[in-house]
């Protein structure tokens, strides 16, 4: 719904009110209420769409614009520390989608902020966010700051792999940069966001994986420009070329006009036919289901759900087989 919007009163006719109030939590924990509220229109309610569902997205959605704003300050207060403590300093993720490749900052909500730095400079950094005395811009003194978590990385992968691309010169030599509140804020190239990405959905945390990834995804690719031999050896170095294939074509599945390169010179399994259900399986089951269904299937739980998606594609199982 959230990718395709509705044409008609009769594409939703079937959900009863207990359907909308599941809609409405699952979009709200998933983070999509915003953007179902932009993809609704300017009459939702022409649509089919009850009363109280669209007044709870708008609210949602309002809620999410004004903390992009605080967000905003606050990415340049901790730009501004860091640079002042000439620690180097990458901005991972969603703060990227949401300021500069959503189409309204509040489309993309954001639980905290990620930032990577280099790893001998972790403790360092923590300390000056810590210790500073440097008020977020734009904030009245008499007014309490809103509460914004502060997640510092010294790795762009899961902790069991030994290469790291955060560990290359070159990860760090294509950074790019835009201003934020007067202050340059520092980002991954496109190519290397595409891969963090998609690895952090499907190689860390199976938690992770949720269906705002596949919007991400999307976002990105359309407002950026990706230089797609780059980004396939990049893959290639990983061994994750299968993985970011996979990922890539379940966002085509619900943004048909997505497009994109295949690498060259690879061998492709073949993508399951069922691309939804997969989707499904991958970014809507619980955690604690996920990895009772990678435990049946004798997968390696800890490398979360990409194991089962090599599995999947390797063993060419029927999705009926993988989902009884």
């Amino acid at each position: 719904m959230s990718a395709a919007g509705i044409a008609s009163p009769d594409d939703v006719a079937d959900l009863s009110a207990a359907d909308w109030a599941k809609l409405l939590v699952m979009a709200q924990r998933h983070r999509l209420g915003p953007l179902l509220h932009w993809r609704f229109g300017a009459d939702p309610a022409a649509k089919g769409v009850p009363k109280p569902f669209i007044e709870a997205l708008a609210a949602n959605y309002d809620k999410h614009s004004r903390r992009a704003v605080e967000l905003q300050a606050e990415v340049s207060r901790i730009q501004r520390i860091m640079r002042e403590n000439e620690i180097p300093t990458v901005f991972l993720r969603g703060v990227f989608l949401a300021f500069h490749a959503y189409r309204q900052p509040g489309l993309r909500p954001l639980r905290d902020l990620d930032v990577l730095v280099p790893e001998d400079q972790v403790a360092e950094a923590a300390q000056a966010l810590r210790t500073s005395i440097l008020r977020r811009p734009g904030r009245p003194a008499d007014q309490p700051a809103l509460r914004i978590d502060v997640e510092f990385h010294t790795r762009l992968t899961d902790q069991a792999r030994r290469y790291d691309p955060a560990f290359d010169a070159g990860t760090w030599n294509r950074l790019i940069s835009r201003i934020i509140a007067e202050e340059e804020v520092w980002y991954l190239a496109p190519e290397d966001q595409l891969l963090h990405l998609i690895l952090h959905a499907l190689q860390d945390d199976p938690r992770n994986c949720h269906p705002i990834v596949l919007t991400d995804i999307t976002q990105l690719l359309e407002q950026t420009g990706v230089n797609w031999i780059q980004f396939w050896q990049l893959a290639a170095s990983g061994n994750w070329v299968a993985g970011c294939w996979l990922m890539l074509n379940l966002a085509r599945h619900f943004y048909p006009t997505l497009s994109f390169q295949p690498p060259d010179g690879v061998e492709l399994a073949p993508l399951p036919a069922e691309l939804g259900a997969v989707a499904a399986i991958l970014t809507l089951g619980e955690a604690q289901e996920r990895l009772d269904t990678a435990r049946q299937l004798k997968l390696q739980v800890r490398n979360g759900p990409l194991q089962f998606v090599r599995e999947l594609l390797g063993q060419k199982r029927r999705l009926a087989d993988v989902t009884s």
